[in-house]
C-alpha cells in the first residue's frame, strides 16, 4: 500500500507517476471533523488540494483505504493534465520573460 502523503504532490512528482490518461493518485489524511463540516463541493476541493495543491483536479475519485483514530486515509485520483498544462505554459512564459532581460 502507498504511504499517506504529508504534503501535496509536486508537479515533478505528478509528471512521474501520471498514467497514460493523465491520472495521478495518492493517499491523503483527512480529519473526520473536516468531512462532517463540509458540503460535497468543499470536500472534493479539499481532496484535490491535498493531493495536487490545486482545487482543480478533473474527474476526481476517492475511496477510504484506512484510518488512524479520527483521521481517515483516502485514496484520491484524478486527471491532472490541465494542471500540468497550465504549469508548462507558466514556465514557458517565465522563460520568455527571462530571455527579454538578457
Amino acid at each position: 500500500m502507498q504511504e499517506v502523503l504529508t504534503r501535496p504532490l509536486t508537479h515533478v512528482q505528478m509528471r512521474r507517476q501520471m498514467d497514460a490518461n493523465g491520472y495521478v493518485e495518492g493517499i491523503v489524511p483527512v480529519d473526520l471533523d473536516e468531512i462532517v463540516d463540509s458540503d460535497r463541493d468543499t470536500f472534493l476541493g479539499m481532496l484535490s488540494e491535498m493531493l495536487t495543491d490545486s482545487a482543480d483536479l478533473d474527474e476526481l475519485e476517492y475511496e477510504v483505504v484506512g484510518f488512524d483514530g479520527d483521521m481517515l486515509h483516502i485514496l484520491v485520483s484524478g486527471d491532472a493534465t490541465a494542471l500540468l498544462d497550465d504549469t508548462e505554459e507558466e514556465e514557458e512564459e517565465e522563460e520568455d520573460e527571462e530571455d527579454d532581460f538578457r
